[in-house]
């Protein structure tokens, strides 16, 4: 392996791991804008991103998704729902299954307060050609596949610190 190429998968690492953390100050930032505790913001993000993919949550499934007990998850998804940022539809033959998606509400905040990163980041993109942009799009998905997977399994026990 070159000494190059040794610092550009560096510096991608680097840059991986800072997008990482600014994309959670963003979160947090945009659960401040909404008065929402970073948790509620984080489980309408859970079911807004599972929902464009066209995979609704069950309540059940968005709890393990968040690390919430079903208790807690019922509360929060109650006041997501009173503030219009969620809705529940029954599915199924007996209506039991109960499928999350979000409200009007909240595709409304969601457009006011991302599309200005949106509109920069197409600027950001412009600059690229568009086979760049499908290289980079091909990179960002298997980075997604690979965490993905690493977090599917089980984590390793811990050695003891004494």
């Amino acid at each position: 392996m070159t000494d190059d190429r040794e610092r550009l998968e560096q510096q991608l690492i680097d840059g991986l791991r800072r997008h990482a953390v600014d994309y959670e100050n963003l979160r947090r930032a945009f659960a401040g804008w909404l008065s929402l505790h970073a948790s509620d913001a984080n489980a309408l993000a859970e079911i807004a991103n599972q929902e464009l993919l066209g995979q609704p949550l069950t309540p059940a499934a968005l709890a393990k998704r968040i690390h919430l007990s079903p208790g807690a998850t019922s509360n929060m998804l109650n006041r997501l729902e009173s503030a219009g940022y969620i809705r529940r539809s029954r599915e199924g033959q007996d209506g039991r299954k109960v499928l999350l998606h979000t409200g009007g509400q909240a595709a409304a905040v969601a457009h006011e307060f991302f599309d200005p990163l949106s509109a920069r980041l197409i600027r950001v993109m412009d600059r690229y050609s568009v086979a760049q942009l499908g290289e980079i799009s091909s990179f960002l998905h298997e980075v997604h596949l690979t965490l993905r997977d690493l977090l599917a399994e089980p984590l390793p026990p811990r050695e003891n610190r004494e």
